[in-house]
């Protein structure tokens, strides 16, 4: 079946950029937590020390190794999950929308969490797991249905991709990092949280694109 004329940029779809946009920012928020994820949990404000005011919940390193580890691994695991209800009830769009509330919720209940509540903390890492479980599995597999069997763009189109993505990845350690060492290890997840906010809307808002 023949689709419909696509608006392109540079020869390519511009439904890709408007993933690959999205992508970025929902890699950055996740990977710039993680780079100070352990700091924060383990950092005892009660003890004093040079990095008390920078806040935290004060639980020993193991345990903070535990929940880092259980954290990351639900991250790859639900998208099984996600990825079933994307294919068999909810289709592609619905499920990287409901990723992405489900990721701004966790963030702002992270970056929200004045008083470094430890269930309120849980509860933030197990709503952003949720939603990288709809979102991580059905956004790369969009790019696929931009073009026709045999279209030439499509691997260049993944290699586009994964290259804006992993650009994503690798400055979000630096900047939430920085803020979170910095200032604050709230405004690390604030960072993230303001980042994650304009790529929602601009998908939600351009997803006809698809159409």
């Amino acid at each position: 079946m023949t689709q419909k004329p696509q608006k392109e940029l540079f020869g390519q779809p511009l439904g890709l950029f408007l993933i690959s946009f999205t992508s970025i920012w929902e890699r950055f928020s996740y990977y710039g937590m993680r780079a100070f994820l352990i700091l924060y949990m383990a950092n005892d404000i009660m003890k004093g020390g040079p990095k008390a005011h920078l806040g935290g919940l004060g639980i020993d390193e193991n345990t903070a190794g535990t929940i880092y580890g259980l954290f990351t691994g639900a991250c790859y695991i639900l998208p099984l999950v996600g990825g079933y209800i994307a294919d068999h009830y909810w289709g592609k769009r619905r499920s990287v929308l409901v990723g992405g509330i489900l990721i701004m919720i966790g963030h702002f209940t992270l970056a929200g969490n004045m008083q470094d509540n430890f269930l309120v903390f849980i509860l933030g890492l197990t709503v952003l797991a949720m939603g990288n479980g709809f979102f991580k599995p059905s956004a790369p597999t969009m790019i696929g249905d931009l073009y026709e069997a045999g279209d030439k763009r499509r691997d260049s189109a993944f290699t586009i991709y994964y290259s804006l993505f992993n650009g994503g990845a690798f400055m979000a350690p630096i900047i939430c990092g920085y803020f979170g060492e910095t200032y604050l290890y709230r405004w690390g997840f604030c960072s993230r949280y303001r980042y994650v906010v304009g790529p929602y809307y601009l998908y939600r808002f351009c997803k006809k694109i698809f159409r």
